[in-house]
């Protein structure tokens, strides 16, 4: 009677328990959440089965089996205690970490933190200890190189691996997310508000991912080879095995081997970053958007996705490192005043620092390198001027604006590339092919004459 009982107040509240053992919305691991939802099929089968074991126990007159259903009932009541007072001795404990949310609105994601990982933690062993309480109250034995001892060890292998495990995707998600490697990151610090981190793709960014992966692939494949090695399972040929298969595949995808090392000394030499702007050759350029043990993607400014597998790279250029300079050429007419030329630009540049929306662009001030080219067209002078990679563009369209203005005002003439030619002729008059042919003549001698000027000595 107590056992369908039970079995039915865990039917009706499942719901219930699921929600108090796993809050909407909370950050918490994946398998306890799984866990949650199927906790009460467990639960009515552990039943059923210490019931029905009992009941053959009673049949047959054998000892023992009488706490079968009444001891996971008490470890309930003992483990919620005790993981209770864990959590409030961990909060007083462990310092809360800042924190941080991933996206904004409904989508937003919070991130664990250590906090987290600590009540994890605590739940796993609490879990653990009940469960060898339980395993005794079903008569295992816990003597040395007996099951029950196994079943310890390799309890605690797990449950120690899976802290492990988790600790070290914590920390490297929360450096990530800090480092930019995420999106948009949103800090809580209590407030009402929450305050976005700037965050900027650094060279860390680009790198965690990689890290990772290969982080926690070591500690799972150290957990499962010591728990093989606890369940009798002779570890060294399994490795000896895997060796001689991995030389085999490395044979056989030389390209692979040459693609994922190529990719590695790219990323040591920190040749790119995710969110820089580099140019491959062959017309392959655009912004890094995400890199892989293999490959990389670039997305182009028109909107084209590339794929390309480092081995297949021979040069990069990054266009998104610490500065940019760039030279614009001005056509004046010939007879213009350089010097009024160069006062102008430079009162330019002067404005151009010190107003508050055009200061940030630039890392050195505009200025005029003088004259650069002198021909039968006009006279060429240059100006220069610095700026962080990614503010080119604007800082380009800022100074041919205001430069194109203050020419104007000032009334600098621009050349003019029209050519007039007058044809002399005393005799009879030329016929239109005669005519053309002058004009042809006269232009190419224009363009010789200033060809000869233009060539420096």
């Amino acid at each position: 009677m107590l056992v369908i009982l039970i079995s039915l107040v865990c039917i009706v509240h499942r719901r219930m328990i699921s929600h108090i053992l796993v809050a909407p919305g909370s950050t918490i691991n994946p398998l306890i959440r799984g866990l949650a939802r199927i906790w009460w099929l467990i639960a009515v089968a552990y039943f059923l089965l210490g019931w029905g074991l009992r009941c053959v126990n009673v049949l047959l007159g054998i000892k023992g089996g009488s706490g079968l259903v009444t001891t996971p009932l008490m470890l309930l009541v003992v483990g919620f205690i005790g993981y209770g007072v864990a959590r409030l001795v961990l909060a007083k404990i462990v310092k809360q970490s800042t924190v941080l949310r991933v996206g904004t609105g409904a989508q937003a994601r919070r991130l664990r933190d250590y906090l987290d990982l600590a009540y994890d933690a605590a739940a796993w062993i609490i879990v653990f200890l009940c469960f060898v309480d339980l395993a005794r109250a079903w008569g295992v034995t816990f003597e040395s190189g007996g099951f029950g001892s196994i079943i310890v060890k390799v309890g605690l292998i797990l449950v120690a691996g899976a802290i492990l495990y988790d600790g070290v995707r914590i920390a490297i998600d929360r450096k990530l997310a800090v480092e930019g490697g995420m999106g948009a990151i949103y800090a809580d610090d209590g407030e009402d508000d929450e305050a976005p981190i700037r965050t900027g793709k650094s060279r860390i960014a680009t790198l965690l991912p990689l890290i990772r992966v290969f982080v926690l692939s070591i500690i799972a494949s150290l957990i499962v080879m010591m728990v093989l090695s606890e369940l009798g399972v002779q570890v060294a040929p399994l490795l000896a095995g895997a060796s001689i298969f991995g030389l085999a595949i490395g044979f056989g995808s030389q390209t692979l081997v040459h693609d994922v090392l190529s990719g590695a000394f790219f990323l040591v030499d920190d040749a790119f970053r995710v969110g820089e702007y580099v140019d491959l050759g062959g017309g392959i350029k655009g912004t890094v958007e995400k890199i892989s043990i293999r490959s990389f993607q670039l997305r182009h400014q028109n909107g084209p996705l590339h794929t390309i597998q480092f081995g297949n790279i021979k040069q990069v250029t990054n266009f998104s490192r610490d500065w940019a300079l760039s030279k614009i050429p001005f056509q004046f007419a010939l007879g213009t005043d350089i010097e009024k030329v160069r006062k102008i630009v430079k009162r330019v540049g002067q404005e151009l620092a010190t107003d508050p929306a055009t200061a940030h662009l630039f890392l050195m001030p505009l200025k005029s390198q003088g004259v650069s080219q002198v021909s039968g067209n006009g006279v060429t002078v240059r100006v220069k001027f610095m700026t962080s990679p990614m503010d080119t563009s604007m800082a380009t369209r800022m100074v041919l604006a205001r430069l194109h203005e203050a020419f104007l005002e000032a009334k600098l003439e621009f050349p003019n590339n029209a050519m007039t030619v007058r044809i002399e002729n005393s005799g009879p008059a030329l016929t239109p092919e005669q005519e053309q042919q002058a004009v042809a003549a006269a232009i190419a001698q224009q363009q010789g004459a200033a060809a000869a000027l233009a060539t420096p000595g």
